[in-house]
């Protein structure tokens, strides 16, 4: 009668546990799904960081295209207007060099 009373509590206890474990189970599957979604989110939010990450880097390469440009087109203004005011230089001393000539 001991031994089946002692039998008797192993085997609820047993059962007890398993309870619990699968309890602690369920837990952890419900953590790691939580998990699980956070992850993807986080995916999501770095493959979104990725691609605003590139078009800042296509921005920041058209921008730095688009100064080189205006720098080559303002060089070469430059140029032009410095070869312009030359030959205004030349264009006056000739002229006042005429008119030196007629007065002497």
């Amino acid at each position: 009668m001991v031994i089946e009373i002692s039998i008797a509590i192993i085997a609820f206890v047993l059962v007890l546990q398993s309870i619990f474990i699968v309890i602690t189970l369920l837990k952890l599957q419900k953590v790691l799904n939580n998990t699980h979604e956070k992850m993807h989110s986080l995916d999501n939010v770095f493959q979104s960081f990725k691609e605003t990450s590139k078009s800042i880097n296509k921005t920041v390469q058209e921008t730095g295209e688009q100064i080189a440009k205006q720098s080559l087109v303002y060089e070469d203004n430059n140029k032009e207007d410095k070869i312009n005011d030359i030959l205004a230089l030349v264009a006056l001393s000739i002229s006042l060099w005429k008119k030196y000539k007629k007065r002497s």
